[in-house]
């Protein structure tokens, strides 16, 4: 086998050197540095991100916050419109109660000052009617013709007596 013999180890030798320090000033020179670099960028990237990670949490956090309070505060106004359309509609009852009220009294002194007239009309049609009514009584009783005055006259007294 030729790597096996001694007078090619000398060569062999010259140029693994060769190569070994061609691949490293090529690793010095121009691959550690780009990589290097790109290392830096990656890292500056990173931690830029990691700034502006924490720059939105603050900004989310303050927006979180600002959006409580606006809830707060909607929550609040809601509360006063509640409160206050529940006072409206409280008065606007209470009114509609007086107002039926008054229309019930106004109707019941309406029906019951019909009734007072009604009466009067029937208290003075109550002697004529008692009179038609003795007169009955006293044709049928007696079996003669009716007199109406003598049936009056009993009816006048016996409305003196009751007065």
């Amino acid at each position: 086998m030729p790597q096996l013999e001694t007078a090619t180890y000398f060569s062999q030798l010259f140029w693994l050197i060769i190569c070994f320090g061609a691949i490293v000033l090529f690793s010095w020179r121009i691959s550690l540095p780009r990589l290097s670099n790109l290392q830096k960028q990656r890292w500056d990237q990173i931690e830029g991100q990691k700034d502006l990670a924490a720059l939105l949490r603050m900004e989310a956090e303050s927006l979180q916050n600002a959006c409580a309070q606006e809830l707060e505060m909607a929550r609040q106004q809601a509360q006063e419109i509640i409160l206050h359309a529940d006072y409206e509609i409280k008065l606007k009852l209470e009114q509609e109660k007086k107002r039926i009220s008054q229309e019930m009294k106004d109707r019941i002194k309406a029906t019951e000052k019909k009734f007072l007239q009604e009466k009067q009309k029937l208290f003075k049609e109550i002697p004529q009617i008692s009179q038609k009514i003795a007169a009955q009584i006293i044709q049928k009783t007696l079996t003669q013709e009716p007199i109406l005055d003598k049936s009056s006259k009993a009816v006048k007294r016996t409305e003196k007596i009751d007065v």
